[in-house]
């Protein structure tokens, strides 16, 4: 039986930044940003176990062509957390999740 998967409004706000941020660079950019996205959340769904350890119930998994990270909780239901340029503020997703 497949999970359920639910992206936190706050990870669908860094989707949308990061978006935009990539369309005013070059066309077409932000939709290569989001199928790398999709790619990563089709593999996680995959094999639930994919990602690297990132505390007691969070998981980490790198985009390939991106220099973005997906954090998500393998719980009832898949949770992405949020996707995080990999040079940010770790605090940044300490305030989302207890660790």
């Amino acid at each position: 039986m497949a999970r359920k998967l639910l992206v936190w409004p706050e990870a669908e706000a860094d989707l949308t930044a990061a978006a935009i941020w990539y369309s005013e660079i070059r066309a077409n950019l932000a939709e290569a940003f989001l199928s790398d996205f999709s790619a990563i959340v089709q593999l996680i769904l995959d094999n639930l176990q994919m990602g690297v350890a990132y505390g007691k119930e969070v998981r980490k998994l790198a985009l390939r062509k991106f220099p973005y990270i997906v954090y998500y909780r393998n719980s009832e239901q898949i949770e992405i957390v949020a996707c995080l340029h990999a040079g940010r503020e770790p605090g940044l997703l300490a305030q989302r999740v207890q660790h």
